[in-house]
C-alpha cells in the first residue's frame, strides 16, 4: 500500500472550484485595472496631438468603460425609477468609451495646428483611421475620426480629440448604430417641409 491516498471525488471538486475562483478573480482584477487605461485609438490620439503640439499635457481624469461595466450600468438603470428614458436609450446603444481629460500648458509654444493635424492624421491613419471633420475657431480645435472601413449596418467606432483654451479631451467610442438610430429618430425634432 502507497502512504498517499488517491484524492477523494470531493477534494477534485474543491480543487476545480478554488482553480475556477481564482481565474475569475484574476479576469475581474484584469477588467479593472483597465477602467484607468485609455483605449489604444484615444492614448495615440493623445499622444499624436500633445507630441505635435509641444505643450506639456497633465492628466486629470482617464477610464474606459467597456461591456462589463456597461452591462451593470442597464441592470442598474432597470432597477431605477428617476432615470430619463433618453439615458436608458444611450446605455443600450452604447458597447464601450475611453475618455482622458489633459489639461493643457498654452503659454510655452504658439497653437500649430498645421503640426498637430499632420501628427494625428498620420497616427491615426496607421491605425486604419481617417479625420472626417474637423473645426477650427479661434483657440479650440476639434476632430472626429472614424476607421477607415466603416460598417454603418452593425457598429460605429470614433475617435473625437477637443482642444480648448486649457484642455484637451480625448475620446473613442462604440455603439450600436441600430440603437443610435431610434436615439436620432425619437430625440431629434424633425424637420418641416415649406
Amino acid at each position: 500500500m502507497s502512504a498517499t491516498s488517491p484524492p477523494t471525488r470531493r477534494t477534485r471538486i474543491l480543487h476545480w472550484l478554488l482553480i475556477m475562483g481564482a481565474a475569475t478573480l484574476l479576469v475581474l482584477t484584469i477588467k479593472f485595472v483597465r477602467i484607468f487605461f485609455l483605449s489604444p485609438e484615444a492614448t495615440d490620439l493623445h499622444r499624436a496631438l500633445s507630441h505635435g503640439s509641444a505643450w506639456p499635457t497633465t492628466p486629470e481624469m482617464k477610464f474606459s468603460i467597456g461591456p462589463g461595466l456597461l452591462a451593470m450600468g442597464r441592470v442598474a438603470a432597470w432597477c431605477t425609477d428617476d432615470l430619463p428614458i433618453e439615458a436608458r436609450h444611450a446605455l443600450r446603444a452604447i458597447d464601450g468609451a475611453s475618455v482622458g481629460i489633459y489639461r493643457l500648458d498654452r503659454r510655452l509654444m504658439p497653437l500649430d495646428r498645421g503640426r498637430m493635424l499632420a501628427a494625428a492624421d498620420t497616427r491615426l491613419g496607421a491605425r486604419g483611421w481617417v479625420r472626417v471633420v474637423t473645426v477650427m475657431e479661434n483657440r479650440d480645435l476639434v476632430l472626429v475620426y472614424l476607421p477607415r472601413k466603416t460598417d454603418v449596418s452593425g457598429r460605429l467606432e470614433v475617435c473625437i480629440a477637443v482642444v480648448g483654451e486649457d484642455k484637451l479631451v480625448v475620446v473613442s467610442a462604440a455603439a450600436q448604430t441600430a440603437a443610435l438610430a431610434k436615439m436620432v429618430e425619437t430625440y431629434l425634432p424633425r424637420s418641416r417641409s415649406i
